[in-house]
């Protein structure tokens, strides 16, 4: 299945994606669970993860190079700093914050956007957090049936990507009230690829 998609991508950076169909579902009912997995493999060639620091947090990701926004730059309810947080959003595919993040930077914007935020209890430990980030993937579910997680890109090649996609699906179905029973399909695609039925 991996190696049909891969035909179907002439880019090595295009990223899999996989998506999956639920069924049997009340959302109305059932515990909505939020969960993260850890992937044995980057889950795209460059994941885009903005960190949303404090002062202390800022000195650390200055110190490692890394890409970050201060809380006073985003802080605010001006329609300029909504635009900016807004936009900040789009750009990253993952943020990490400290748990006082909700104070300057609004979780309702992060939620409508989509992105998977991260929180983190070591500053000092920052690099090797920054790095599970690049591999985590987050299963939400919301009031659809419907759910995706990147799981890596083509130049990875088709064993590290299905390492990716076994890992992430048996990470699903043990949050599924009736495991496999729930699905009602899977997919796997590539940006500008055609969809490969797993299932």
């Amino acid at each position: 299945m991996i190696d049909e998609a891969l035909k179907t991508t002439s880019s090595e950076e295009d990223t899999f994606e996989v998506q999956i169909a639920l069924k049997g579902y009340d959302y109305n009912k059932d515990v909505r669970f939020d969960s993260n997995v850890v992937l044995p493999h980057p889950k795209r060639k460059n994941e885009k993860i903005l960190i949303i620091a404090d002062k202390t947090l800022e000195q650390k990701a200055v110190s490692l190079s890394l890409p970050f926004v201060n809380y006073e730059s985003v802080q605010g309810a001006s329609k300029e700093r909504q635009k900016l947080k807004g936009k900040l959003c789009r750009r990253s595919h993952s943020l990490i914050a400290e748990s006082t993040f909700n104070k300057a930077f609004e979780m309702r914007i992060i939620n409508r956007k989509r992105k998977p935020l991260f929180i983190i209890k070591n500053v000092g430990d920052l690099q090797n957090f920054y790095n599970d980030v690049s591999k985590t993937v987050k299963f939400k579910l919301r009031k659809e049936n419907t759910l995706s997680f990147p799981a890596g890109y083509a130049e990875m090649g088709s064993e590290k990507i299905v390492e990716n996609v076994y890992l992430g699906l048996t990470h699903l179905l043990g949050l599924l009230k009736k495991g496999m029973r729930n699905i009602d399909s899977i997919f796997i695609k590539t940006a500008k690829g055609k969809p490969v039925k797993v299932h």
